[in-house]
């Protein structure tokens, strides 16, 4: 008998991240999911760690020709069997209570696409801060044309995501964003899920600098406003589980030494 969710999570070298979301997901109140996970000859011990909660988990392991996340999600998708498609990155976490709170919501709106909220799980003050500026920004482009998405992590019924096409495999970054877009231009709009929550990791934004990474993004949205998809590469974005980025230890940010140096900054982006 079929799932009612199937829950693909592309890797890439995650043997270290992996366990922590499918112990998520073993926890989970409602059972009525599978999982399958789609990784791309990962280097280290990425499958075997999967297959550990072979007994635990109605969950498969499909090895991928490609390390492309989106190819990587479009082919989980072409072997998953539930009603709906919950896409996770492999350093996610989610509450005991998700699967049982988005079959809540499916059962009480009857949307096709739905987009959980997402809160940083690692974050300093300055993270937690920014975050709540990029989720109002968020919530607003939903009333605009270009909505975007929280980031990973969103949610097709099955036939309708088929139906789009899946992801964009020639988008270098930012696909999550893209097929959102798509999808509004055919008139589907998607449900957002405040209270349910997915919990992601700003490492990249502690190691990599944060400004650094704003540029970038900021860079990405731009290009994706007016091109209507970032299919070229125009900066670097290393992706996997032993990206140079992941093997940083982040270092401890004082918010009173580096206000002032933040409001320059701010300044002078403002003059130019």
């Amino acid at each position: 008998m079929s799932k009612k969710v199937s829950v693909i999570i592309p890797t890439l070298n995650e043997e270290k991240h992996l366990p922590k979301l499918l112990k998520d997901l073993q926890k989970q109140k409602n059972k009525d999911f599978e999982v399958v996970i789609v990784d791309a000859y990962s280097d280290d011990k990425t499958c075997d760690k999967a297959h550990e909660f072979d007994d635990g988990m109605d969950i498969r392991v499909i090895e991928s020709d490609k390390r492309h996340l989106a190819y990587q999600r479009n082919l989980g998708a072409r072997h998953a069997k539930g009603e709906f498609l919950l896409f996770l990155d492999a350093d996610m976490h989610i509450e005991s209570a998700f699967i049982e709170s988005l079959l809540h919501y499916i059962h009480k709106h009857r949307f096709i696409l739905y987009l959980p909220i997402h809160i940083p799980h690692d974050a300093e003050y300055i993270d937690e801060l920014l975050y709540k500026v990029m989720a109002v920004f968020t919530d607003a482009s939903h009333m605009t044309a270009k909505p975007f998405a929280y980031g990973p992590g969103a949610v097709f019924q099955r036939y309708y995501f088929y139906h789009l096409g899946g992801y964009d495999e020639d988008v270098f970054v930012y696909e999550d964003h893209e097929i959102i877009q798509r999808a509004r231009k055919q008139g589907v709009k998607a449900k957002l899920m405040p209270d349910n929550p997915v919990f992601f990791s700003f490492r990249r934004f502690q190691s990599e600098g944060r400004f650094r990474v704003l540029s970038k993004y900021t860079l990405a949205t731009l290009h994706l406003l007016v091109h209507g998809k970032v299919d070229k590469e125009i900066f670097s974005y290393e992706m996997g589980g032993t990206a140079k980025y992941l093997l940083k230890h982040p270092q401890y940010f004082d918010i009173k030494k580096n206000a002032v140096k933040y409001f320059d900054k701010l300044l002078k982006m403002l003059e130019e």
